[in-house]
């Protein structure tokens, strides 16, 4: 939403399939019928992971580093006040859409991310406002992505309070999980 001066649209994009996606032919558009092909179109996105479309891919590297593959189309302005994104193959069939609104998320400059990558594009629930330091995280695991497992320590004592050299310790702990899996285990190092 609202990027900065110089820095051109983008969207990013997940294979969530087990199957090595070829982008030969591939086109994207937003609320518009004019559907931008992707290019270079001699490239292919790897199972379960990202890839970046964006409107000029020399003036993004200017902004992020990207490690996924990184595509070029000449596709329109995405309105902040609300558009779409539609992504077709090569056949012309509708891989992913989504039709947004400004109260989605994404303001000043922020990004909107998908909170599961895996769950319907077009539950509003499953959009938010990036919460990364740089507004954004194109080609990774966006910022609001609930963890796999995502433990931390929400309190721990030890008993006695002062204890002297040779006395016996108790050390208690509550370990929190916002992780989608329960933890099964965890292995404390104290030194």
């Amino acid at each position: 939403y609202t990027p900065p001066s110089g820095m051109p649209e983008w969207i990013e994009f997940v294979n969530n399939s087990v199957d090595t996606i070829p982008i030969s032919g591939w086109r994207v558009s937003d609320a518009g019928t004019t559907k931008a092909t992707i290019a270079p179109v001699n490239r292919t996105v790897r199972p379960h992971s990202f890839f970046v479309v964006t409107t000029d891919t020399t003036a993004f590297k200017n902004f992020y580093t990207v490690t996924a593959p990184l595509f070029q189309a000449p596709f329109s302005a995405l309105n902040n006040s609300g558009d779409a994104v539609v992504l077709f193959d090569q056949t012309n069939n509708v891989i992913d859409s989504l039709t947004f609104a400004s109260s989605w998320g994404g303001t000043g400059g922020r990004s909107l991310e998908k909170i599961d990558s895996v769950f319907f594009s077009t539950v509003q629930s499953n959009w938010t406002t990036s919460q990364h330091p740089s507004g954004a995280t194109p080609g990774r695991i966006n910022s609001v992505t609930q963890k796999t497992f995502d433990g931390s320590i929400n309190r721990i004592s030890v008993s006695p309070s002062f204890p002297t050299a040779g006395d016996q310790l108790t050390i208690s702990t509550t370990v929190k999980n916002r992780g989608k899996q329960n933890l099964s285990s965890v292995l404390f190092q104290l030194f």
